[in-house]
């Protein structure tokens, strides 16, 4: 990591199919040697720790060069996870969310390619990326659960605290499978919700506590994978 994070911050990045130094042997290294025997070793850390050591050395800052480093890790990570046999956008998804933890998003990823099987994966990644459009460019929510005007939102609320909590205990048990399992069951109050309530309400405070109830629940699926990233039919 060293090597990567002196080269990456001097400027000397791999490109194409050049890499004279190596570097991305030294990544794949250092995934290999993480997941292999299950360290709870963080990226972050790892690079926190390289970087401590070129100090004011560098031209460009510790959040540009640590930006680029974690690119590359991702470029590594799908490539890898893609030639093991998972669906690119499976990857993808995961990668979108977080990989900080690398035993963490391998069991994502596993968990994710085998709810793939589930019949109602579809609709259920349709749903969430329902969500995430409508979200785009949103910002700061603040929920205020006094402003809710409809039943469905009042549902879709009462769905999302106990789904939150289920899905809370099973990701504290790296059960990213069951996790999924509790989010699917989110799927009904998301559509009726969307069936029944106009989001961009004209009352603007509405509007905005409606957009951050949804932003509750992206954050919520968010911590598993990134559903805009999965190809759907629909």
């Amino acid at each position: 990591m060293d090597s990567i994070v002196g080269f990456f911050g001097v400027g000397l990045v791999p490109t194409g199919t050049t890499d004279p130094y190596a570097l991305r042997r030294q990544a794949l290294g250092i995934i290999n040697i993480i997941l292999s025997k299950r360290y709870a070793l963080p990226l972050d850390y790892l690079f926190e720790e390289s970087f401590s050591l070129f100090e004011n050395i560098f031209k460009k800052s510790s959040a540009e060069i640590k930006k680029e480093v974690l690119q590359f890790f991702a470029g590594r990570l799908e490539n890898l996870f893609i030639s093991q046999g998972y669906e690119y956008d499976t990857v993808n998804a995961v990668l979108a969310a977080d990989f900080n933890d690398l035993v963490a998003f391998e069991e994502k990823v596993k968990a994710l390619h085998a709810f793939r099987k589930n019949p109602d994966f579809e609709p259920i990644s349709i749903a969430f990326k329902r969500v995430d459009n409508i979200l785009k460019d949103f910002n700061n929510p603040n929920l205020d659960v006094k402003l809710f005007t409809t039943e469905s939102e009042k549902n879709l609320f009462a769905s999302f605290v106990k789904t939150r909590d289920n899905v809370a205990v099973e990701i504290n048990k790296s059960d990213y499978f069951k996790a999924l399992t509790e989010l699917a069951v989110l799927r009904p109050s998301v559509d009726a919700f969307f069936d029944n309530v106009m989001v961009m309400d004209k009352d603007k405070k509405v509007q905005f506590n409606r957009l951050s109830l949804l932003a509750e629940i992206s954050a919520m699926f968010h911590k598993i994978a990134d559903f805009s990233k999965v190809v759907t039919a629909g």
